[in-house]
């Protein structure tokens, strides 16, 4: 996908800017899935991470994480001196890219696959140097899990599931999720302003035709 491109020079995402990241790489799962929601075909529209998880997908934060733990292992490889440099520095920062390296190398740590201390960036670089090939064949089959792929907030905390089916005060119709019910009402909203509009239409021709019909008479 383009919106990938350099992604493992990345540091941290902001909230708001991965967000539009992940919808944007959603909508692709979405078309190819046929899940764009279209009341003749899909009836009930689930979340990106729910659509994820259903067909097996990689999350748009795995992308990023298995670009950036690519890029270190292959620094590990090529061990530029001047790059080396300035990492050796950046060890120790809480920040940047080595922040965002310390959450990819604790994300990867959850396979079991990592053979040293996910907090230990100079280990892990030492452990890449003489293991690069079969770390790098360990990351790219589990990010292809679903494990891998359950993303769960760290920021926010999770809402409460909804198990009580909310029902619309109108029509009576009963639904299991927030986003249903909204989207429920304003069709109900759109479908009542036209019925609305329609009417307003048929008494103003109506009037015309009885003003015509009289004009007309007294004429004749």
């Amino acid at each position: 996908m383009p919106f990938f491109f350099q992604s493992s020079t990345w540091g941290p995402l902001p909230i708001t800017l991965y967000a539009k990241l992940h919808n944007a790489a959603s909508h692709f799962y979405r078309r190819a899935t046929k899940n764009i929601f279209n009341p003749t075909i899909v009836q009930q529209l689930s979340s990106h991470s729910d659509l994820i998880v259903e067909y097996e997908l990689v999350s748009p934060l795995v992308y990023i994480r298995v670009a950036r733990l690519s890029l270190f292992a292959r620094l590990a490889k090529k061990a530029p001196r001047v790059v080396l440099d300035v990492l050796r520095i950046a060890w120790g920062f809480d920040f940047g890219w080595v922040s965002a390296l310390c959450s990819d190398l604790a994300w990867f740590a959850c396979s079991g696959r990592l053979l040293v201390n996910s907090d230990d960036i100079p280990a892990a670089f030492d452990y890449l140097t003489v293991s690069r090939k079969s770390f790098l064949s360990s990351l790219k089959s589990y990010a292809c899990s679903s494990f891998a792929n359950f993303e769960v907030p760290s920021v926010h905390p999770l809402a409460l599931p909804t198990f009580v089916p909310q029902a619309c005060p109108k029509s009576l119709k009963q639904f299991y999720s927030y986003q249903q019910i909204a989207l429920h009402r304003r069709l109900n909203a759109v479908t009542l302003t036209l019925f609305t509009l329609l009417v307003t239409l048929y008494i103003a021709l109506r009037v015309c035709y009885t003003f015509i019909t009289v004009c007309v008479s007294l004429i004749i």
